[in-house]
């Protein structure tokens, strides 16, 4: 069993539908969608698994400057895990939502709120079958 950071390359969608949404600029390993590009709406990052999964967390790193106001996870379609600044100030950062399910497929969803999104490929922190021995 491999136990770390899971791989998965993101597709980028907007937010709730399955138009592809691609960043305005990906630079030096950010991907940024500018405030008058997102709006209101926001980003789902979709992340396929290479087969079921145990999802701890995922780890979200936003670029310097960038703040968000919610990110949640859906797993498998089904919501898995929430972090909301609602009654605070903007998350920024580095966030960690905890998830703590099985699944094949993720959606990050990061909402906007008139602001730039900007972050550097998230992190998916689990354990997986991999057929190797267990010493």
């Amino acid at each position: 069993m491999y136990i770390g950071r899971l791989s998965a390359s993101p597709l980028f969608f907007h937010r709730g539908t399955t138009i592809p949404f691609p960043p305005d600029s990906a630079e030096n390993g950010v991907c940024t969608w500018n405030w008058d590009t997102v709006y209101d709406t926001g980003v789902d990052v979709s992340l396929e698994l290479s087969g079921p999964s145990f999802v701890g967390a995922v780890r979200l790193t936003l670029a310097d400057g960038a703040e968000v106001p919610c990110v949640r996870i859906l797993a498998d379609g089904k919501p898995a895990g929430l972090l909301d600044a609602r009654d605070s100030a903007p998350l920024s950062g580095t966030l960690t939502i905890p998830v703590g399910v099985t699944a094949s497929s993720l959606i990050i969803r990061i909402d906007a709120d008139l602001k730039t999104i900007a972050f550097t490929e998230p992190e998916i922190l689990g354990a997986q079958e991999d057929n190797a021995p267990f010493v």
